[in-house]
């Protein structure tokens, strides 16, 4: 690729030609904004106008790489696909986190930091929790554990004691990074306990963040009163394939709020607001919904006669960025084999998944739209198979 390329813009009454610097197939809003239009009743020169940011870079990561054209996706270099069932979750986390996969002792400190930042259950998150119905979405329970938490931590605020306690402080960082981990952990177990009315039970100081995260559901091998080792396997792959995504909706809901110097925790909350949009992550449990809606193998052409009509979405197939197929659908379908394999699960619903599946990918209103399953179509039946 040439070096120090260029794009000229030239303004059209005045003649005045511009040059604007090309970096990596981008232009910097900037240099756009020192064009002046003739005319113009700003002095502000150009603006780009994207409601959709479909266009808009809205910076530069070497964290994760998503290559739309072939379909891979890559955390810190690594091919996702390569890493799932090889690394840790811990391990793929220290990774985006600190570029590079840890030694083996950095993997059991981190670890080990982990299971200690599992405090307690504060009695006000307790409390909130119980007044939420056991049937309420589970996003609503974990919107309202995360406020709790905050609550209970208002020294964590910066606004609330008047001091900027996380820029360039790269030790409080870290710590509140770990902090986050774990209270995620923490609720996404308190929410499961409290829908399935069980007692949270205690973490194990050495376990690993999906050992301890099965352990507190109480999702134990009855006998041994341990967490299947077939379940951590399963999980710590499900989770390593949604480590990250690149420049995602949610992750710009969290860059966003953490833009006013807010803390983790209400950046965090910030993200799984937007995450449960029905065509974000939401789209999970729509994909599901629109299964048991669609109930038999004979309501399929009408659901596609739909689609087609635009008169329904077809969640779980199509992506904004991929051009080829999802790799995440890919890995999870491998997870899927597996577990049904092992669980001899039979879930109804997976043949008309199944059916779906196969119209939509030879069909050529799909395909010529390069409209194609993500990962969010059959995760439902990984979950519910386990």
């Amino acid at each position: 690729m040439p070096a120090n390329r260029t794009l000229s813009i030239t303004e059209d009454h005045s003649g005045e030609n511009n040059k604007v610097p090309v970096d990596q197939d981008t232009i910097r809003a900037s240099d756009l904004a020192n064009i002046q239009v003739s005319g113009s009743h700003s002095s502000n020169g150009l603006r780009i106008v994207d409601q959709s940011l479909q266009h808009i870079a809205v910076g530069s990561s070497r964290i994760t790489f998503l290559d739309s054209d072939n379909g891979r996706l890559y955390y810190r270099g690594y091919d996702m696909c390569s890493i799932v069932g090889t690394k840790t979750y811990e391990e793929v986390c220290y990774c985006l986190i600190w570029e590079g996969f840890p030694t083996s002792a950095e993997a059991g400190l981190f670890q080990r930091s982990l299971a200690a930042s599992l405090q307690e259950l504060p009695k006000l998150v307790r409390e909130v929790m119980e007044k939420i119905p056991r049937d309420a979405a589970p996003v609503t329970m974990l919107q309202a554990g995360l406020s709790a938490m905050l609550a209970a931590q208002s020294h964590t605020i910066p606004a609330f004691i008047g001091k900027d306690i996380y820029s360039n402080h790269m030790d409080v960082i870290d710590t509140s990074i770990i902090r986050t981990l774990a209270t995620s952990q923490l609720l996404f177990a308190v929410i499961y306990c409290h829908r399935h009315g069980q007692v949270l039970s205690e973490p194990d100081p050495e376990g690993s963040f999906v050992y301890n995260l099965l352990l507190m559901m109480n999702f134990v091998d009855k006998k041994t009163l341990k967490p299947d080792p077939k379940h951590v396997r399963w999980l710590e792959k499900i989770l390593t394939i949604y480590a990250d995504h690149e420049m995602s909706c949610a992750t710009f809901a969290f860059l966003t709020t953490a833009s006013a110097r807010s803390d983790p925790l209400s950046c965090y909350l910030a993200a799984v607001s937007t995450l449960y949009g029905i065509i974000h992550g939401g789209a999970v449990d729509a994909a599901y919904t629109m299964l048991q809606r669609v109930g038999t193998l004979d309501s399929i052409p009408s659901l596609i006669a739909a689609v087609k009509g635009r008169k329904e979405l077809l969640y779980g197939y199509g992506h904004r960025i991929y051009k080829a197929r999802d790799p995440r659908a890919a890995a999870l379908l491998q997870i899927l084999a597996e577990v049904r394999a092992e669980s001899h699960s039979d879930d109804p619903l997976f043949p008309i998944a199944e059916e779906i599946d196969r119209i939509a990918s030879k069909d050529l209103f799909f395909r010529d739209r390069g409209i194609r399953i993500n990962a969010d179509f059959y995760l439902n039946f990984v979950c519910k198979a386990m």
